[in-house]
């Protein structure tokens, strides 16, 4: 046997560390570069904004938007807010499943808000990007679609929670027999993400009460209220196109016509949180936002899987890294949380590329799925893994308080699942036939006409490839596992599909 104590030192180690930077332990230690982002550093003594999203100068005067990642025992975080309005800023959120806020700070307050003790770490509002049956054969959830008593094994009762660019809710592949959407309810984080843009680089305001009353437990909230529809009533539920495929991986229902381009538990109930644009793009900040949402709401909804088919670029270790804090809570909280490895596995060179993980890929919690290519056969000895698929190890870092510097080094990603020329579903505009409403679609036709399909309204199908199309397949598959043993917890489900991949 392979001698063991060099690792379990190793995690000792990283125990230490995971305490030494929870609330209420002593961090003041650090400086206060040593809890500034590599990427956000360099803006301090910069004289004109960098050609980023995160960044703007104003009047003469530089801002930048960011995530402020805290280590204290007050939820609000109300001593904290105040300090960034009295420096000139605007906080614009406040989130409830990692103690963080969003905020538009003056780049002179880096330094200072970062030398408070109950500050962890300083990150820019990154952007987030789509990581951009055959599916049922090469998998092997056709051979478990139905026990030897009969019973569909197919995740129903179970719910999975895409945070993607939306899901055409009107789509056959989510339909049930009574001409009803297994997509349950809906909310656009985008669309308030838009909506605080449009004051987000104006200072003095703090959004946190309206945060809390729009996506909080206020029964009488707008977006409360809105979960009492049994679906979406939107005519461009996915104007990406890109959330829609994602959800028929993992949950879609293709029997009704040739090629079968049925997901992996196509009985799952689905819960479409939009946390990317019209583009395909989003930022942390709206991420973090909608996984809020799902962990508030997780057991009143069985929501048990989250799909998170998309990532950010972070220098970040998984200790301070915002979406990687946030998506660990949503593990402690009970929830599967499947995430796309990324699609850099290669350069412009054609040279492998390793340590391109994105996050929040890089959490050790979380299920990071990479893409195989099957080759188009069920069979899974041709398979190979696709060029594209981001490679580990980890490699963000964090400076200690003892002043030593902490390298993640995880092997990532956890397991591979097919991800190269996947069909699903199209989203369209809801009475049109597609591509119309579908920007992927719409761009690259071939998508639609090398899916060998009738097309037919309601029911156009694409092919698309990417880790995106990959992590569903995987939460999917959990949801089949929770289905069978409710009582299995995330990391057995992640032992368990590890164990059998």
């Amino acid at each position: 046997m392979r001698n063991r104590r060099p690792l379990f030192k190793h995690m000792l180690t990283l125990m230490a560390c995971v305490g030494a930077l929870t609330w209420g332990q002593p961090v003041a230690a650090q400086t206060s570069n040593s809890k500034i982002a590599g990427d956000l550093l360099p803006l301090i003594d910069a004289t004109r904004a960098p050609d980023v999203t995160w960044a703007k100068l104003i009047n003469g005067k530089l801002y930048t938007k960011v995530l402020v990642v805290a280590s204290s025992p007050d939820t609000q975080l109300a001593a904290l807010r105040q300090d960034i309005l009295a420096r000139g800023g605007s906080v614009h959120y406040v989130y409830m499943s990692v103690r963080a806020l969003s905020a538009m700070v003056p780049v002179a307050a880096l330094k200072p808000l970062a030398a408070r003790a109950d500050v962890l770490n300083l990150s820019p509002n990154r952007v987030a990007a789509r990581s951009a049956s055959l599916l049922q054969d090469s998998t092997g959830a056709g051979a478990v679609s139905r026990l030897a008593s009969g019973s569909a094994l197919d995740g129903s009762g179970v719910g999975i929670a895409i945070l993607d660019s939306g899901i055409d809710w009107n789509h056959r592949h989510f339909a049930t027999g009574k001409k009803e959407s297994r997509v349950k309810a809906v909310i656009d984080f985008a669309a308030f993400g838009s909506a605080v843009n449009q004051i987000g680089w104006e200072v003095g305001y703090d959004l946190g009460a309206a945060g809390d009353y729009y996506f909080g437990l206020d029964k009488n909230s707008p977006a409360e209220k809105e979960l009492s529809k049994l679906r979406p009533f939107s005519d461009l539920p996915d104007p990406f196109g890109h959330g829609t495929h994602v959800a028929s991986v993992a949950a879609g229902s293709g029997a009704y016509q040739t090629p079968d381009a049925s997901g992996v538990a196509p009985g799952a109930t689905l819960f479409d949180v939009r946390v990317l644009g019209a583009n395909g793009v989003g930022n942390m900040a709206d991420v973090l936002a909608g996984i809020d949402w799902v962990v508030q709401r997780s057991r009143l909804l069985n929501i048990r899987v989250m799909n998170l088919s998309l990532a950010a670029d972070s220098t970040d270790s998984f200790l301070v890294d915002p979406l990687a804090r946030a998506a660990r809570s949503a593990v402690a909280a009970g929830i599967v949380v499947v995430a796309a490895a990324g699609n850099a596995g290669k350069n412009a060179a054609g040279q492998e590329v390793y340590g391109a993980i994105g996050s929040p890929g890089n959490e050790p919690s979380v299920i990071t799925v990479g893409a195989a290519n099957p080759r188009g056969t069920g069979a899974r000895g041709d398979d190979l893994i696709a060029g594209f698929s981001s490679r580990g190890p980890t490699r963000g870092g964090v400076t200690l308080p003892n002043g030593s510097r902490w390298v993640d080094n995880l092997l990532k990603p956890d397991l591979v699942a097919p991800g190269n020329r996947i069909v699903g579903a199209v989203a369209n505009l809801n009475g049109h036939a597609a591509p119309t409403g579908n920007l992927l679609a719409t761009q690259y036709p071939t998508l639609m006409g090398d899916a060998g399909a009738a097309q037919i309204t309601n029911g156009e199908l694409m092919q698309l490839s990417g880790t995106s199309v990959a992590a569903p397949a995987v939460a999917g598959a959990a949801a089949v596992l929770l289905q069978a043993n409710p009582g299995l917890t995330p990391p057995l489900v992640k032992a368990i599909l590890q164990y059998t991949a």
